[in-house]
């Protein structure tokens, strides 16, 4: 995946090494071009000193953790004289050129041999940092996925559901425990006490008469 970022640099001429390493200087791929085949090699795993018997390959290790102190470097001077921090830098040296490409959140280099140009990779590099940001965000829209649409519209029916409750109990409606609770009259007691309540009033009504 990260190795399909940086296609568009080693398609380059010129080309010996490729990378891709994050702000605070971790190797996230680095692709290194075979002398003898021209094939492009995932050395990011095994990485590490150049021996005697191999003076042309190049510590792409070394060379990453020397980019990333490098770039740390220069925006605290730039920051110190209150220079706008640049987003492409260049280095020429006997044995090649380094160019790194900042980006978001990671950052792009390519060592180049000594003949090359250094601002012809830089079109290859900005479209590698173009698909790294695509791929960031891909990686974490994946990361944060969003709870079910159902989920949020069952606890809103809940809240509703709660909230008319209440409302019903503030109006008068008696809720459905209290008339679980309640005893049951027995079939007439209801008349009985109605034929009573009337006798009563009749009782009263005759009384003040007289």
């Amino acid at each position: 995946m990260m190795r399909d970022v940086l296609d568009s640099v080693t398609g380059q001429p010129g080309v010996r090494v490729a990378a891709i390493f994050s702000c605070d200087g971790l190797p996230l791929c680095i692709l290194e071009a075979d002398a003898a085949t021209g094939a492009w090699l995932d050395i990011t795993s095994c990485a590490g000193p150049v021996d005697a018997v191999d003076r042309d390959r190049v510590d792409a290790s070394s060379i990453v953790a020397f980019a990333a102190s490098w770039i740390d470097d220069l925006a605290r001077t730039s920051g110190g004289v209150g220079w706008e921090f640049e987003k492409r830098f260049s280095m020429v040296a006997s044995e090649g050129s380094l160019v790194v490409q900042l980006g978001p959140g990671a950052n792009v280099l390519a060592v180049l041999e000594p003949e090359v140009d250094p601002s012809s990779v830089n079109l290859p590099l900005e479209v590698a940092v173009e698909r790294l940001q695509r791929l960031l965000r891909e990686m974490g829209r994946s990361d944060n996925v969003q709870p079910p649409a159902p989920l949020a519209g069952g606890q809103q029916e809940s809240k509703g559901a709660a909230e008319s409750a209440a409302s019903e109990s503030v109006s008068g409606t008696v809720p459905l425990h209290e008339l679980m609770n309640d005893s049951v009259s027995e079939p007439g007691a209801a008349s009985d006490v109605s034929a009573a309540s009337a006798a009563s009033d009749a009782t009263n009504r005759s009384t003040g008469d007289h």
